[in-house]
């Protein structure tokens, strides 16, 4: 079994029973709205159908009758026969939505990798390029038009909450991207130099890239607390590389197949293209190309940061 995703950026999720099992909990499970509005979107730009992909009803059938509090959502590759699964906990907010189509976009990704590959090469071509579908995906909760299309607010709500929406999401990206410097620099020091002193380190890095004061007189481990460190570790640099790649996709599809230079706008909702696109030019191609002629071959260009930049830092 292989585990994809950890939109939470890493809790670890088991069901009760212990077995590895396609379920989202809540009262109303599969027939919960975030369920069926994350089924929406990807029917939407058409998995299901045209391109044989993945039906989101088979990921949703077991059903919890209490929320589990803290369970994050997770995807899973049960083998490279096509059997994916995703561990949701759904609650009709903000962030479960986020993380709704954080892991569907991973499920597509590993549902749509070409089976007629040896089986070595049926998978993802590299672990930043599925995070970097899911993290396309996941934005779309603070995209106040995917908000009119799917969940079906009002013009005039779109208008109110649009630059509100914008900048919640550009806070979260650039203070991530300061976190996982630390996180990413701290692990490759760890590695070269186990001996040094790993308590003064950590907060070094957090006073450099967060501008956190380090407490008076601290002396504990506080680095230990970071569960990818023990149990994901040298993985964390992954995350940022896929907000990386997922800004270039958003550009060159915004460009290429919409015609618009604005991703804020756009929510991909009803254009099947995209779907096509996505299916032709990334899932297909599973690892029989490395992951820059893979991302060169779909987008014109190299992996490259500028996308990012034009996106969220002006």
């Amino acid at each position: 079994v292989r585990c994809r995703g950890l939109a939470s950026r890493g809790r670890p999720v088991l069901p009760r029973d212990g077995r590895w099992s396609p379920w989202c909990s809540g009262p109303r499970g599969g027939r919960h709205p975030a369920v069926r509005r994350g089924h929406r979107r990807y029917r939407a730009v058409e998995w299901r159908r045209r391109l044989r992909s993945l039906d989101l009803r088979g990921l949703h059938h077991r059903q919890e009758q209490t929320q589990l509090a803290d369970r994050a959502g997770e995807g899973f590759i049960i083998d490279r026969l096509g059997d994916v699964r995703v561990v949701c906990n759904v609650k009709p907010n903000y962030n479960w939505m986020g993380t709704m189509l954080h892991e569907y976009g991973h499920a597509v990704y590993s549902k749509n990798i070409d089976r007629n590959l040896p089986w070595t090469l049926r998978e993802e071509a590299h672990t930043f390029t599925t995070e970097a579908i899911a993290m396309l995906f996941g934005r779309f909760a603070s995209n106040p038009q995917w908000l009119i299309d799917v969940v079906g607010i009002s013009q005039n709500e779109k208008e109110k909450i649009a630059e509100a929406s914008f900048n919640s999401l550009r806070l979260e990206q650039l203070v991530f991207s300061r976190w996982a410097q630390v996180v990413y620099r701290f692990e490759k020091s760890m590695y070269e130099n186990p001996d040094q002193d790993l308590n003064k380190f950590w907060w070094d890095l957090v006073e450099k890239y967060q501008l956190l004061k380090r407490p008076e007189n601290r002396n504990e481990p506080d680095w230990a607390s970071k569960i990818h460190i023990a149990l994901y570790p040298a993985y964390y640099h992954n995350y940022m590389l896929g907000e990386l790649l997922a800004s270039q996709l958003s550009f060159y599809i915004n460009n290429n197949l919409l015609n618009s230079n604005d991703p804020m706008n756009q929510s991909f909702n009803g254009k099947t293209e995209i779907g096509k696109y996505l299916k032709d030019k990334m899932f297909d191609e599973g690892n029989k190309l490395y992951w820059n002629e893979m991302i060169e071959k779909a987008t014109s260009e190299k992996l490259t940061a500028k996308y990012y930049a034009q996106q969220f830092i002006k």
